[in-house]
């Protein structure tokens, strides 16, 4: 599963809120979007992340919701799911979530 950032990232449309090439990056704090960009962002976002998740703290994500700005955010909490969340047990809660929050935001009213 692929968060937005990571598909975008992958693709090299991230390149100007990276530190480092692509194949220059060795650990995470490489990967840090500035605070003024999370803060400018006004598009709904929604953030989900297992609690078992050990290679990004959950902190992170709380930082990301304190910093959001945007009128629409949501973080959704996978219990029992670690960082690739591989299980379909967790995979299909995180799109499901998905789903439903596209839905939400981009329906017609």
């Amino acid at each position: 599963m692929f968060s937005p950032a990571t598909y975008f990232f992958e693709r090299g449309n991230l390149n100007v809120t990276l530190s480092k090439k692509y194949c220059d990056i060795t650990k995470l704090s490489d990967l840090v979007l500035p605070n003024s960009y999370i803060q400018n962002i006004k598009t709904p976002v929604l953030i989900i992340h297992g609690n078992q998740d050990t290679t990004i703290p959950f902190s992170n994500s709380q930082s990301m919701m304190d910093l959001l700005r945007t009128e629409k955010k949501e973080l959704f909490v996978v219990e029992g799911a670690d960082h690739s969340m591989k299980e379909v047990k967790y995979s299909d809660l995180a799109f499901n979530k998905m789903a439903e929050f596209f839905k939400e935001v981009y329906s017609r009213k």
